[in-house]
């Protein structure tokens, strides 16, 4: 069968589905209506789960179910690892392999964004005096994004940039790395919103997911460019109250969400 028969012949099931749609609310008339809409989301997911396992795809629904790519990684109070104390960490990976994210909780302590153009410079990469003497006021932040890695930059940005390298994020954010997106920053021409980070947070093989059943981390559906525009110490805090979260509720013995 060609994909241009089946195509047609979802839009006409599709068709029959939505003409005979009121008939069957019609009949349905005496149940509440979030009962009606319960039962509905509860078989559409089992007829499209069904769909998805005659197709032989039962490894990348559990897939899709299980990674938080794209969610925000909270480190919960009590966690044991000072160096990822209240971190906000954008996950750019998570599967079978492991997982990789940027922190963007945590300002660095011992380098600016304008060392590194400087950097940049001395290394004959991109930046002239030019641009070094256009550089933005005021200039960029710069994070500690994690221990792996802490020499190199990971910029997590909005989607409207595009660099050589630029990956999107579940649809959600992007990531790059290469040195242009961050002349490009200081010189003002960047993302609409941006967070530069030397290091990254990684995992190896099913290593996130055993840390959070011991309650060290909480994975948010939250956005994390929002959270770029407010200062670094407040996006943990935001984060939680972002996902309906009350801080102060927070203890060591909370688990993952």
């Amino acid at each position: 069968m060609s994909d241009t028969f089946k195509g047609i012949i979802a839009i006409i099931a599709t068709c029959v589905v939505w003409g005979l749609s009121p008939i069957y609310y019609k009949a349905l008339s005496h149940v509440p209506p979030l009962e009606v809409l319960s039962h509905r989301a509860l078989w559409s997911f089992l007829f499209f789960a069904v769909i998805l396992l005659m197709q032989g795809r039962r490894r990348q629904m559990s897939d899709l179910i299980a990674t938080q790519t794209g969610r925000m990684l909270l480190a919960l109070p009590g966690m044991g690892d000072p160096r990822f104390e209240r971190s906000v960490i954008a996950l750019c990976l998570h599967d079978e392999a492991g997982a990789m994210g940027v922190d963007i909780g945590r300002l660095h302590d011992a380098i600016s964004f304008s060392d590194v153009l400087d950097q940049l410079a001395d290394d004959d990469l991109l930046v002239t005096d030019e641009e070094q003497a256009a550089l933005a006021v005021p200039e960029p932040e710069l994070l500690m994004g994690g221990p792996v890695e802490p020499q190199r930059g990971f910029v997590i940005h909005s989607l409207e940039y595009s660099g050589s390298d630029t990956i999107s994020v579940a649809g959600r954010f992007a990531l790059s790395t290469t040195p242009g997106i961050v002349v490009d920053m200081g010189l003002g021409k960047g993302p609409r919103q941006a967070a530069l980070a030397l290091g990254y947070a990684g995992w190896g093989p099913g290593q996130l997911d055993e840390e959070m059943t011991r309650n060290g981390w909480i994975a948010l559906d939250v956005d994390p460019l929002p959270l770029i525009d407010l200062p670094a110490d407040e996006r943990w805090h935001a984060a939680l109250r972002e996902a309906g979260i009350d801080p102060a509720m927070l203890s060591g013995q909370f688990g993952s969400a």
